[in-house]
């Protein structure tokens, strides 16, 4: 999708504005002022839902200061909300089931970088407690979300901060299936490998494991991946090396999460 740039000049800051066409240039000036607004309210790193004249958009704020984020980005390095905002435009392109993004503005003054990302807002439940409360659906569900994730791999794309909250199951008949949310953790990789596929399982292997989801249904999932990734031409060569590896990966991430005192999921 072809996109629209701009640069608006405040003070000594500039802000580069990139917007789809279906964002207006009064619609892309209000959320730009929503980004100085959050500012001057010192809610730095928030996220929100509002009502817009495109529906309801999730607008999320990233605020980098310093040497290090700073000196990284001119070093050549995206901002994340950048792109995150690229690869959402790149999954969509692909038919790949990612909020559609519509607007990234990108703010530098000094040392400070700023970024806002606004895209749509979907709407679907935790997979891990739909698959507990629903089991009648359970293997329909993890199907589909196992083929969802290996159709991303198949395109060349990873996400490496797969967990439950940036994943959500539309059960409506009319949009019936997953949505991966949160693009800052995403990448494009060409051909992701055996290790990288294991490894962004493992992050959702620590997920199922903090939601206490049943063995029998992880191992649904696990092999209707296995079988996605076959009909999609990218084969996984050993299945269980694979499940070795992402069992790995998943202790790792526990691990380091009960060393840093964050939240298992």
């Amino acid at each position: 999708m072809n996109t629209l740039r701009e640069t608006v000049d405040r003070d000594d800051e500039r802000c580069l504005v990139q917007r789809t066409p279906s964002v207006t240039p009064e619609l892309a000036r209000h959320f730009l002022e929503e980004l100085w607004h959050w500012r001057e309210g010192n809610e730095l790193g928030a996220i929100r839902v509002e009502a817009s004249p495109v529906g309801q958009v999730v607008l999320k704020h990233e605020f980098e200061h310093g040497w290090k984020g700073v000196v990284g980005v001119l070093g050549g390095r995206e901002p994340r909300l950048v792109r995150a905002f690229r690869i959402g435009l790149l999954a969509c392109s692909k038919g790949l089931r990612t909020p559609e993004p519509l607007l990234v503005i990108r703010c530098e003054k000094g040392l400070r970088l700023e970024c806002l990302l606004v895209m749509r807002h979907v709407e679907g439940d935790d997979p891990w407690l739909r698959v507990a409360a629903v089991r009648s659906e359970r293997r329909t569900l993890l199907a589909d979300l196992a083929r969802e994730i290996a159709r991303w791999h198949a395109a060349g794309l990873r996400h490496r901060d797969l967990k439950a909250p940036n994943l959500l199951y539309d059960s409506r008949r009319e949009s019936r299936g997953p949505w991966i949310l949160d693009l800052v953790g995403a990448h494009e990789v060409g051909h992701p490998s055996l290790a990288m596929r294991a490894r962004d399982l493992g992050r959702l292997r620590a997920s199922a494991r903090a939601a206490e989801v049943r063995e029998d249904d992880w191992a649904l999932f696990r092999d209707a991946y296995v079988r996605a990734c076959a009909e999609l031409g990218t084969p996984v060569a050993n299945a269980g090396r694979f499940e070795q590896a992402i069992e790995r990966w998943a202790s790792k991430k526990l691990a380091r999460n009960r060393r840093r005192r964050r939240p298992l999921a």
